[in-house]
């Protein structure tokens, strides 16, 4: 597409999204968004979604330290898995 007028120092990137980038910014998301919901069910346990944890992540229960650490790298894995098939 033509402009009428022209930018000076007229930049293109021809650089792809680096999947290591992608990768730990997926990664960190996941696994704040599962701390996030574990706090939330501590904090309000009426309206505990746990039960979602359970049928997501293989070996989670509710909640001991090592349940908590096996849904943080279920967490992880899936934030990773997710950046290869977005980006990869």
């Amino acid at each position: 597409m033509k402009y009428p007028f022209r930018f000076s120092g007229e930049n293109t990137v021809d650089q792809k999204l680096s999947i290591l980038a992608s990768g730990h910014a997926s990664d960190l998301f996941s696994t704040t968004t599962f701390m996030s919901c574990i706090g939330f069910d501590r904090l309000f346990p009426e309206h505990a979604i746990f039960r979602a944890w359970q049928h997501l992540l293989p070996g989670f229960y509710w909640i001991s330290w090592g349940d908590f650490v096996i849904g943080l790298i279920w967490s992880y894995r899936y934030g990773r898995y997710n950046a290869l098939q977005i980006y990869g």
